[in-house]
């Protein structure tokens, strides 16, 4: 059975976290990405920062960059009801964005994922410091 995009934009809700491969990574393992819009019903774009268990790389990268390392928030395998087997961390500085469409584009292909969602307290840090980033641009911050 298939799912319409209407429908599938309609199972779509803040904080929830998928599992996919995207062009936007230079990868080809699939990675986890987090909804954090306030309001994906009037939002044309999802906001979805990039989770990654290379930390030390990561951080390696901040340093050289002079980047504020608080904008990796950390994840550990506990807070994600052990779905992330190594601590991890989303990227804030970092953002991906993608049309509810371009998801169902892939959801449709079965490349796409859900996975569960994130506790508050962790969804709220990603939004002040995707907020602060000096990388993401103001109309993204806007929409988170």
């Amino acid at each position: 059975m298939t799912i319409s995009e209407n429908d599938f934009a309609n199972t779509i809700k803040p904080w929830s976290v998928y599992y996919f491969t995207t062009i936007d990574v230079h990868s080809t393992i699939p990675h986890y990405f987090v909804v954090i819009n306030q309001n994906i019903n009037n939002s044309p774009i999802l906001v979805l920062p990039v989770a990654t268990s290379q930390l030390e790389k990561r951080k390696k990268y901040y340093n050289i960059h002079t980047l504020e390392k608080d904008a990796l928030v950390i994840v550990n395998p506990k807070s994600s009801n052990w779905i992330l087997t190594k601590k991890s961390a989303f990227d804030c500085n970092f953002t991906k964005i993608k049309t509810i469409k371009e998801l169902y584009e892939v959801f449709s292909k079965w490349k796409l994922k859900y996975i569960w969602i994130l506790p508050e307290e962790i969804i709220n840090k990603l939004r002040n410091w995707v907020k602060a980033a000096r990388q993401v641009e103001n109309w993204i911050k806007d929409l988170v």
